[in-house]
């Protein structure tokens, strides 16, 4: 085993930080316990409880109730090393007034001062507490709580803990370690456990791998399903493992499945990591909180053939506690986004001012939206065109926004024969919302951006894209009967116009559509009535009306179909086009569409293809 390798070993607490990094963004993070502080002397003193209300500081004293996992394992300098990790028993305590903490195993107990508290392994979500003495260095990450909920993707804990006491010791011929995993708390009482009904819990997992010649910190999260009524509890989810460097060394899944004793809040089961038939690891817990808002667990697994042992806590928050997203104008929590879009790609000339196509036809570009609580704004990603642009106010252009639309501009360097140059960036995005006098949506919206030209090069690309996007409507929820019908607008694009200079953009093309949709039978007919408009002469052109029909099944949230008249497009051929939508909302109130087809340029004759996105919402 290298000397590498054992500072890696005798260096679990700084992974212990680092993994506790998944748990919860720091929203507010609950600062490090401070002594109970001494009432001002009156008639009548308010005495200090006996026990805690939570978790948050500052705390009295207490004994917690709490489960736990123990792992042993010894890394020689010469060979491999061993390790295993078990279900265990333990003793956690806080003292008010000595201001620390004292752990205590069959064979052994350490306190912590408060004031030995590690300011370089501690972290925004966790304190790590060190006390050394000769070759022996013990341990203890304690996780910090807050009285904030957080999110799904980032919960906060109020009543349920979590921390890792850890001993090393370490000579010329060996590190050998201890480390106990365990959650513990203000549990729910057993007169406040439901006997009936379910619930979705968000999962945090923290933990330690052990290798033959290593120790991983790792971080993960997931769900659990719990039935009060059956007392079942099943979850999974996925984890990474991470090296001292902070660097992604793995990822793994997990899976777990225990149940609820009777009259109790205690559950205990099996926990297995890789596969669901994998020889299963112990997984005991409790919920805590007084209406069972929360639960904490620990867990342990063992490789079946040796050589690997995993350990750590899981801390889980009812779903139905957490923030959730409204309508696309009152978004709090991350979420990713149903979308499809098309894409015109082509060339400027500088010198002559001329344009011409790079690709001969639109194309769907892979493209993705979402909302980032990091930034609380949507962003954008389109491969090799647009990378995680944040719509944030301090891209966005106040002056070019309006009622209807927020314009963002930003910039991206390209380097071509050792020369960077910035392309400029335009983004447009509907605004949604019943302030909107365009199309008033809750659900769904549509952007539109440019990359480009940069008229110092003698030649640049441009790419222009038009997206939707939205919450898709789950397949369950989409109504079996009846029939519905849709306003709508359209917005796209067309390939380059052929004229004799080669100086005229593409249009841009607007207009209104309608749609009727007869649930039953997954049916669904509608017109289109696009308006081209030449960009540098503000002519606006219109095109007719575009019927189109076409089909689902009944019960899905998705549609497709064609135009009904066929039409030879240059770069194409002769084709119906196509039409291929997503309703959106928890029922089908609104849905966006791709659509493609073509057009007779009414400038220079001939034909064109012309494409883009329509969103619409029910009228009746």
């Amino acid at each position: 085993m290298t000397k590498q390798a054992l500072r890696g070993a005798s260096a679990i607490a700084f992974m212990l930080a680092l993994s506790a990094c998944g748990g919860g963004g720091g929203v507010n993070s609950t600062p490090t316990p401070t002594p109970a502080p001494t009432p001002t002397p009156t008639p009548t003193p308010t005495p200090t409880p006996s026990a805690n209300a939570d978790l948050v500081a500052p705390l009295v004293s207490e004994t917690f109730v709490n489960n736990a996992v123990a792992g042993t394992a010894s890394f020689p300098a010469n060979g491999a090393g061993t390790a295993t990790a078990a279900k265990s028993a333990l003793t956690f305590r806080y003292d008010a007034s000595s201001n620390r903490y004292s752990v205590s195993a069959a064979d052994r107990s350490q306190n912590f001062a408060v004031s030995s508290r590690d300011a370089a392994l501690s972290n925004a979500d966790l304190d790590v507490y060190v006390d050394k003495s000769g070759n022996r260095t013990d341990t203890l990450a304690v996780r910090k709580n807050a009285a904030e909920k957080g999110t799904p993707d980032s919960p906060q804990f109020q009543y349920a803990g979590a921390a890792v006491w850890q001993r090393t010791t370490a000579n010329s011929s060996a590190v050998s370690a201890t480390a106990d995993a365990f959650t513990y708390g203000v549990e729910t009482k057993a007169s406040a456990m439901p006997l009936g009904g379910t619930a979705t819990f968000v999962a945090s997992l923290n933990g330690i791998a052990t290798y033959a010649d290593t120790a991983l910190g790792l971080k993960g999260g997931g769900t659990l399903n719990i039935d009060f009524s059956s007392g079942g509890l099943t979850g999974n989810g996925d984890f990474s493992t991470y090296g001292t460097d902070g660097g992604k060394v793995d990822t793994s899944n997990w899976y777990a499945s225990a149940r609820i004793a009777s009259g109790s809040n205690a559950f205990s089961g099996s926990f297995t990591i890789g596969a669901p038939s994998n020889p299963a690891g112990s997984f005991d817990g409790r919920f805590y909180g007084p209406n069972h808002e929360e639960l904490g667990a620990a867990w342990s697994w063992n490789t079946p053939t040796g050589g690997r042992a995993y350990l750590g806590t899981l801390l889980g928050r009812d779903l139905a506690t957490l923030p959730a997203n409204g309508g696309l104008d009152a978004l709090r929590v991350n979420e990713a986004f149903e979308t499809t879009g098309m894409q015109a790609q082509y060339i400027l000339t500088s010198p002559t001012n001329s344009y011409m196509q790079r690709i001969t036809s639109l194309t769907t570009p892979p493209v993705t939206m979402r909302y980032s609580e990091d930034s609380d704004s949507l962003v954008v990603n389109q491969f090799a065109v647009v990378s995680d642009v944040a719509l944030t106010d301090a891209i966005r252009d106040a002056a070019a926004s309006n009622a209807s639309f927020d314009v963002y501009r930003t910039t991206k360097t390209e380097t071509f024969g050792g020369v960077a140059s910035e392309y400029p960036i335009e983004i447009r995005v509907l605004k949604p919302g019943a302030g909107n006098p365009t199309i008033a949506l809750t659900y769904t919206s549509f952007a539109t951006w440019s990359v480009g030209p940069v008229p110092s090069l003698y030649q640049s690309d441009v790419n222009e894209t038009v997206l939707a996007y939205g919450r898709k409507t789950p397949d369950g929820a989409m109504p079996r009967s009846g029939s519905a019908s849709y306003a709508a607008i359209i917005q796209g694009i067309t390939t380059v116009p052929v004229s004799a200079s080669a100086t005229q953009r593409p249009y841009v093309i607007t207009g209104d559509a309608s749609l009727s949709y007869d649930f039953a039978a997954a049916r669904m007919s509608g017109v289109m009535r696009p308006v081209a408009t030449d960009r540098d002469s503000g002519q606006r052109y219109e095109l007719g009306a575009q019927n189109f029909a076409g089909s689902s099944i009944v019960g899905s949230s998705s549609f497709s179909g064609q135009f009904e008249k066929e039409m030879t497009i240059r770069g194409i051929g002769t084709t119906n086009g196509s039409i291929n939508g997503q309703f959106t909302g928890p029922q089908a109130q609104e849905f966006f569409a791709r659509w493609n087809y073509g057009m007779i340029d009414p400038v220079n004759g001939g034909t064109l293809n012309m494409g883009g996105v329509m969103v619409g919402k029910q009228t009746q």
